[in-house]
């Protein structure tokens, strides 16, 4: 199966926002000029991700959605790389806690809330008000984490890395 990661195009910005609203995240913020997309077969969108940039200077990676049927065959991870490439330096991105320490091969580390840009720990706050809600509706609770991508955590992570 042919997939191609690239820049979004104004035209994409449909299917970003229907990416984002069935997988039930974060819908702030929704900027295409921001994302890549996986493209397949050059007919459909089948993953997003963008870094969210805020008015006080932090940028987050954020928005980060495969096809369901797709997980699992490094997709996430292809546009991910391509987010950095552009995007080099400090990064922040909320994830579960169960989900964390995969992002370390980027330079990822959980860090305190409080450590976070008041922007980010807006959106963390927020994240977990829903999640909460979505708990007392029958839902799922997973914690959410920041994470924060610096020059430091990069230099670690290259050490340690096999690649």
């Amino acid at each position: 199966m042919s997939i191609t990661i690239r820049r979004a195009r104004e035209q994409d910005q449909a299917a970003i926002r229907a990416m984002v609203r069935k997988a039930r995240i974060n819908p702030t913020g929704l900027a295409w000029p921001n994302f890549v997309v996986a493209e397949r077969k050059a007919v459909a969108i089948v993953g997003i991700a963008q870094v969210r940039k805020y008015d006080d200077g932090s940028r987050e990676l954020a928005s980060l959605v495969v096809d369901e049927e797709l997980r699992g065959r490094g997709i996430a991870a292809r546009m991910i790389d391509e987010l950095i490439t552009a995007e080099p330096g400090h990064l922040f991105m909320i994830t579960t806690e169960d989900h964390a320490a995969h992002y370390g091969r980027w330079g990822f580390t959980v860090i305190a809330r409080g450590r976070a840009s008041p922007a980010v720990r807006r959106n963390h706050l927020m994240g977990s008000f829903v999640r909460i809600v979505s708990l007392a509706l029958g839902g799922r609770m997973a914690r959410l984490v920041v994470l924060e991508r610096t020059r430091a955590s990069l230099d670690s992570a290259a050490q340690g890395s096999s690649y």
